[in-house]
C-alpha cells in the first residue's frame, strides 16, 4: 500500500499512481557532506550516564512570501520519508557555502528559484528561528517575510528537486493552519512561518 496526500479529506489516501512511479533502489546508512550522525554518551547532573544519536544537519530558511495581491508563495514536493507525493511548503532550502552561510542570502536564493519572483522587489522582514527537532538535530530555521513579491523567472530547480509552485490567498492560509481539522499544512516550517508572519502583519494595522 502508499500513502498519498489529499488537501480536500484527509492527510493519508491509498493511491496506486504517483509513488509507484518512485522506486526505492537502495538504503544505506552514511555521512555525507551536509548530515552526519554521531552517538554521544553524557552525564546528566543526576550522575545517569546516557547515549544519544546527534543529527549534525546545516541550518535552513523558510520564506513567506507574499504578493501584492495578499497571497502566499507555497510548493509542493514528494518527500520520501513519508511516502507523500505532493507535500505542501514553504519555499525554503539549507544554507549552503554559496550563500556564504548568511540566511537572508540563502532566502533571497531559495525564493528566486523555487517560486521565480524576484528578490529584489521584496521587502524583506526577519520573523526569527526555531528548531524543529530538540531531541536529536541540530538544525535551526531561520524565518523571513518577503512582502511584494512578484513572478519575474522561471524556476531555477537543483538537480534534485522536484516540485510545483501555487499560490493560495493569505486569509485561507491562516485559517487551515488555526484549524486543526485541516491536513493542508503538516509542516512545522510552513505552521509556525505563517502563523509568526500573521502576528507581525496584524501588529502593524
Amino acid at each position: 500500500m502508499n500513502l498519498c496526500y489529499n488537501n480536500q479529506s484527509c492527510l493519508f489516501k491509498e493511491t496506486g499512481d504517483f509513488m509507484d512511479k518512485i522506486k526505492i533502489i537502495s538504503k544505506e546508512c552514511k555521512f555525507s557532506n551536509w548530515l552526519k550522525v554521531y552517538i554521544e554518551k553524557a552525564l546528566l547532573p543526576n550522575n545517569k550516564e546516557v547515549e544519544r544519536d546527534i543529527v549534525v544537519k546545516g541550518d535552513a530558511v523558510g520564506i513567506i512570501a507574499l504578493n501584492d495581491n495578499n497571497e502566499l508563495f507555497l510548493v509542493k514536493q514528494p518527500r520520501l520519508a513519508h511516502m507523500i507525493p505532493d507535500f505542501v511548503e514553504l519555499p525554503a532550502g539549507m544554507i549552503e557555502e554559496k550563500h556564504k552561510f548568511d540566511p537572508l542570502i540563502a532566502a533571497k536564493s531559495e525564493l528566486r528559484e523555487e517560486t521565480g519572483c524576484d528578490p529584489k522587489t521584496c521587502t524583506w522582514t526577519y520573523l526569527g528561528k526555531f528548531i524543529p527537532d530538540t531531541g536529536s538535530c541540530t538544525t535551526k530555521i531561520h524565518l523571513y517575510l518577503a512582502e511584494h513579491a512578484e513572478v519575474k523567472y522561471k524556476l531555477e530547480l537543483d538537480s534534485d528537486e522536484y516540485l510545483t509552485c501555487f499560490t493560495m490567498p493569505f486569509d485561507e492560509a491562516i485559517k487551515k493552519v488555526e484549524d486543526f481539522n485541516d491536513r493542508t499544512f503538516n509542516d512545522s516550517c510552513a505552521i509556525i512561518g505563517i502563523s509568526r508572519a500573521a502576528r507581525y502583519l496584524a501588529s502593524k494595522k
